[in-house]
């Protein structure tokens, strides 16, 4: 390794070390709280067994908390 790039290591690792630190913080304990979601389903039904006829039945939900 020739003189100039352990200079410039050195160097970049000297003002890494160098800056201030920031600390590192948890999440705050008020901060708002909310869950929005939505869901969508579908069965199909055969009636009666081994028919051909089917129908479908959608289902629709959501939730806000």
């Amino acid at each position: 390794m020739n003189k100039r790039i352990r200079f410039l290591i050195f160097n970049a690792l000297a003002l890494f070390f160098a800056l201030p630190q920031q600390q590192a913080q948890a999440q705050a304990e008020d901060a708002p709280r909310f869950e929005v979601g939505a869901q969508f389903s579908s069965l199909t039904i055969n009636e009666p067994p081994f028919s051909s006829d089917f129908r479908t039945e959608p289902g629709f939900g959501g939730r806000f908390t």
